[in-house]
């Protein structure tokens, strides 16, 4: 893996030892030969601004995860990647997001592997030094998705995917009853790591299961109708949101969404706007204002901020 210059690393995400494989790997001393750059699907390309924030100790960690919305957005467990971003920080050179809207939807499946590509292109260009190590789901590493992709735009990079705990693999290889297998290697640029049993895998996913569409906290999340709105918008305007060259639009437009700030954030905000230069009068007036407004955009903030959505 360190003779690469980018690292695919398939995430199966309910398995907490998928993502402390990755923090692994960046405190390995090995890999401190180069530069060490970390990408991960978990959080939007578009949240880059946030996770800069945290990078530059700007944010606690409770901040950090209400606004990238880890757990509206991605709802598995926050430990152990909260270990794979602290690890990064500590021993990294830089971390970005590189996912984009919409999770849902898996026609979109390759909207968003092209998308991901380009950001890797854009790190790897950015640190043309640097070991790449993105994390990513397994799905999107089949070979003629996000590994195509990104020999693509970086036909010179040498790149290598690292599956992990692939069932048909496990049972030939680490589920032998005689030597444990670590690692097997599937072709000249794929091998496979063995961390958990199928069990493992199965089990957690059935826990999460069980707990995804209970909202513990009880807030209100107005960010997925926003999204939806303005991706309703850009349909009817024939705006393609992926697209780098809408006019004189240098950037990927879903980059560009804006943050969502309701009643439940109201402290958040407060926070971010002092950080931001807003004075305490800029403040009070813009708070005094929102009742009567009910939404607001804020252009230096790219935030929409909501009294309440009626």
């Amino acid at each position: 893996m360190w003779d690469s210059d980018i690292a695919l690393i398939a995430d199966y995400h309910a398995l907490p030892s998928s993502q402390r494989f990755l923090a692994s790997l960046i405190r390995d001393p090995e890999v401190h030969r180069r530069p060490l750059v970390i990408g991960v699907e978990t959080i939007f390309s578009r949240d880059q601004h946030i996770v800069d924030e945290w990078w530059r100790g700007e944010i606690e960690e409770a901040e950090l995860r209400q606004r990238i919305r880890f757990d509206f957005d991605w709802g598995y467990d926050w430990t152990p990647f909260y270990e794979l971003l602290t690890a990064a920080r500590d021993h990294g050179a830089g971390l970005y997001g590189l996912d984009c809207m919409p999770r849902e939807d898996l026609r979109k499946i390759g909207a968003r592997d092209r998308h991901a590509a380009d950001k890797i292109a854009e790190i790897r260009d950015r640190h043309p030094d640097a070991l790449v190590l993105v994390l990513f789901g397994e799905s999107h590493l089949a070979p003629r998705h996000l590994p195509a992709q990104v020999r693509e735009r970086l036909p010179k990079a040498r790149v290598l995917t690292a599956l992990q705990n692939v069932d048909a693999l496990y049972w030939r290889a680490a589920g032998e009853p005689s030597d444990h297998v670590q690692a097997v290697r599937v072709a000249a640029d794929v091998v496979c790591v063995f961390n958990a049993t199928p069990l493992e895998k199965y089990e957690n996913y059935r826990l999460y299961l069980n707990r995804w569409g209970r909202d513990e906290t009880g807030a209100i999340d107005l960010g997925p109708t926003v999204y939806n709105l303005i991706d309703g918008l850009v349909r009817f305007l024939g705006i393609n949101l992926y697209s780098p060259h809408n006019t004189t639009q240098p950037r990927q437009l879903v980059d560009l969404m804006p943050e969502v700030y309701s009643r439940n954030s109201d402290a958040l905000l407060r926070r971010l706007l002092s950080r931001k230069g807003f004075s305490a009068s800029q403040r009070r007036a813009m708070f005094a204002a929102r009742p009567r407004s009910r939404q607001c955009l804020s252009p230096p903030l790219n935030a929409f901020i909501f009294a309440s959505f009626t």
